[in-house]
């Protein structure tokens, strides 16, 4: 059941929904001050009074984020319908996230490669929505904890149990510690990044896997990047 062990930090954050239409009363407030000073010269907020309202939108929209995980990570644990499977393309999955992604990766400095074999590949039985979603998921911590002058590398290679996902990064790595919780709710194993997502990404992700019957695994050692993975039945292996 979804309400497990973090039951109450996670009833907690959803109750705080209530006063998100509050705060956005802070952003109207911090709007409507910056249009008077353009037209009229006059600055109604003090300095400190807009920087305390920039802290409560920036906290308005970390929380918004928070709660938009939890509610994806409750509806994916209790509707079957968003996990049925079909036969699709993995390689012309990969060539539309790497299309999608690629500008975004540029944007930050980093160089985002794609490696897939070079001949056919069977089609994977999954669900293509739920695929797609968790490959972005991957990608986004990538990014995140990947500095600029880095790689990150989307790929697709064929084993013998089935067609093998995997993005892989040079970035800031794991220790071991970190590698144990990675897939926790909540866990951010690297604090300077903390800000940056709500810690259910990686939890949602591998949620996603094991109602598809997947595993999603983590290989990292701190200061030499991180690959995740995870391998998907082929239609030639049903």
């Amino acid at each position: 059941m979804f309400l497990d062990a973090g039951s109450y930090r996670i009833s907690f954050v959803l109750g705080l929904t209530g006063i998100i239409p509050c705060i956005n009363l802070y952003a109207v407030t911090r709007t409507f001050n910056h249009f008077l000073l353009i037209r009229t010269g006059r600055n109604i907020l003090r300095t400190y009074q807009c920087r305390n309202a920039c802290i409560l939108m920036d906290s308005h929209l970390a929380l918004s984020r928070l709660v938009n995980d939890l509610l994806e990570l409750s509806s994916l644990q209790s509707n079957p319908a968003a996990f049925e499977t079909e036969q699709i393309d993995p390689v012309e999955t990969l060539y539309e996230l790497y299309d999608r992604t690629k500008r975004l990766t540029e944007s930050k400095g980093v160089r985002l490669t794609l490696t897939v074999p070079e001949y056919d590949v069977a089609p994977v039985i999954t669900n293509e929505d739920r695929l797609q979603q968790v490959l972005t998921i991957l990608l986004d911590n990538a990014i995140k904890f990947t500095p600029a002058g880095g790689q990150i590398t989307l790929g697709l290679e064929a084993t013998n149990r089935g067609a093998r996902f995997f993005v892989r990064d040079t970035g800031v790595g794991m220790d071991a510690e970190t590698r144990r919780h990675c897939f926790d709710r909540f866990h951010q194993g690297d604090k300077s990044h903390r800000a940056s997502g709500s810690g259910l990404g990686l939890a949602i992700a591998r949620e996603i896997m094991t109602r598809l019957g997947a595993r999603l695994t983590v290989h990292s050692e701190l200061g030499e990047g991180s690959e995740f993975s995870f391998t998907l039945r082929q239609e030639n292996q049903a």
